[in-house]
């Protein structure tokens, strides 16, 4: 730059004007502050995290306190986790499993497995479903390893590797793998109805194999391969004694009766 030269900033640019420089942004001409129009409320029998409720006031933690004396709000389970009310603090219908756990881990992918789910495959002979422990839920994710109790009933979640969309047959395998782990017992009656539900169609074998290829340990392939085979055989027609086999889809099992 040129020794005649100077350096200026725009005309007037509030650096080079010591009275703009000190006003406050509120005064400039047309640029008065308009009112903000106040955040609706939260519709009754909605899950908020309870940093959801900076929305309506700085301190969440002061705002759930002042809502659940007035009422309007109460803990749902663990995890920070609180449900709106209805009017006069009405309890609003209860929300699943499936939404607890979606607040929970803040809507990322997740899939809900274990004895709650393994119960309505229909060939769960031996153990007693109508225990405690057949109220148990597992979830897969990709973030959180840790326990939490929803609804009385205790939720296991694991850090674990899961499809997308979970099908029938990777629901046999995720059982196999991790059911011995959770106290359900594989026996030579559960195999007889699986090998029933392959031959009736309720399960497809390639589907099967591709499941346990991909989540599936070196011997529950070889066990699993060895089942198929034997399903292509006939078998004695025995009367099974459950036959409920997924009668519904698998997220609208309800986890609670």
């Amino acid at each position: 730059m040129a020794a005649s030269e100077t350096a200026s900033w725009p005309s007037g640019s509030s650096l080079t004007n010591p009275v703009l420089a000190r006003a406050p942004y509120a005064t400039f001409k047309g640029m008065v502050p308009r009112p903000t129009d106040p955040v609706p409320l939260p519709s009754p029998g909605r899950l908020l995290r309870t940093k959801e409720l900076l929305t309506w006031d700085s301190n969440p933690n002061r705002l759930a306190l002042k809502w659940v004396a007035e009422g309007r709000l109460r803990k749902f389970g663990e995890g920070g986790i609180w449900l709106v009310l209805g009017p006069g603090g009405s309890t609003p219908p209860s929300p699943t499993l499936k939404q607890w756990v979606q607040v929970f881990l803040q809507h990322d992918r997740f899939v809900i497995t274990g004895p709650v789910i393994w119960k309505k495959l229909g060939f769960i002979v031996g153990n007693r479903v109508d225990s405690p422990w057949f109220r148990e839920a597992m979830v897969y994710n990709r973030g959180r390893g840790v326990e939490r109790m929803f609804d009385r009933d205790k939720i296991l979640f694991f850090r674990r590797r899961f499809p997308v969309s979970p099908t029938k047959e990777w629901f046999v395998v995720d059982m196999l793998e991790h059911g011995v782990d959770c106290g359900c017992n594989w026996n030579a009656a559960m195999e007889h109805h699986l090998i029933l539900a392959l031959q009736r169609a309720k399960l497809n074998p390639e589907n099967l194999l591709e499941a346990a290829k991909g989540y599936g340990g070196k011997q529950n392939r070889a066990y699993l391969r060895n089942l198929v085979e034997k399903a292509a055989r006939p078998l004695p027609i025995l009367k099974p004694e459950v036959d409920i086999f997924l009668s519904q889809p698998t997220e609208n099992i309800r986890e609670r009766p």
